[in-house]
């Protein structure tokens, strides 16, 4: 008994430690464009993120529009969607949300992590690893939302045809992760797409300190139990 619970628990252990990036995101169904091509009409994001944070990030790199993310495998234990942002060139309230809460937002208004506002020049994370804003999700449930709308994923309406479709974004799949290129649809529908610039990643984090003392201690029982076993 004690051999089969020691056992159990140093699988579990290996499990929880080892299973990282087990996940497999990936873009479903929308239209193929390049980025040169895609987000060529005024995009204020492109370039400067190419010089800082997304050095493959190459005009001939094809994206979609009207696409959704999806996990192929789905999320070990200790792993979670990584969302953060990278960029943001608007004067909309724009945010990035998860039912009824709030990831993050570029405006003065009350939310978990808060950008400030702004128009142009856009605002660039420094490098890859300094993000404007993280959030962490067990779900790729997410909305895009601006003044005029939402862009949900898995409802990501098609603007390949350059058409005042609202709000939308733009997915590509590079520097580690799924990059999102939200249009906020303002502006009168200017279809830039540098709105506000996301990158989805699976990360893996800490477990509990908790989870570690009670095998620790299941352990520590079964040793103790087994050493009585063999004195007596």
């Amino acid at each position: 008994m004690i051999k089969s619970l020691r056992n159990a628990l140093l699988a579990g252990a290996a499990v929880l430690t080892t299973a990282g990036m087990a996940s497999a995101l990936s873009i479903s169904g929308g239209t193929g464009a390049t980025i040169g091509s895609a987000l060529s009409n005024g995009n204020d994001v492109v370039a400067p993120l190419r010089s800082t944070t997304m050095a493959s990030l190459l005009a001939g790199t094809t994206g979609y529009f009207g696409a959704e993310i999806v996990d192929l495998v789905g999320l070990a234990g200790n792993e979670r969607y990584r969302f953060e942002l990278f960029a943001h060139e608007a004067a909309f309230d724009n945010a990035l949300t998860f039912g009824s809460t709030v990831a993050f937002r570029n405006s003065d208004s009350v939310g978990a992590v808060v950008i400030p506002q702004n128009g142009p020049p856009a605002n660039v994370a420094s490098s890859l690893s300094a993000p404007l804003a993280s959030y962490d999700s067990t779900t790729l449930a997410f909305s895009m939302i601006g003044d005029l709308g939402a862009a949900a994923n898995g409802s990501n309406p098609d603007a390949s045809g350059g058409g005042a479709v609202g709000p939308n974004f733009y997915a590509v799949a590079t520097d580690g992760g799924i990059w999102l290129f939200l249009d906020d649809a303002g502006a009168f529908s200017d279809d830039n797409h540098d709105d506000m610039v996301v990158r989805i990643s699976v990360a893996t984090v800490p477990l509990p300190a908790g989870a570690w003392l009670l095998g620790t201690a299941l352990l520590g029982m079964g040793g103790v139990s087994l050493r009585r076993r063999k004195a007596a």
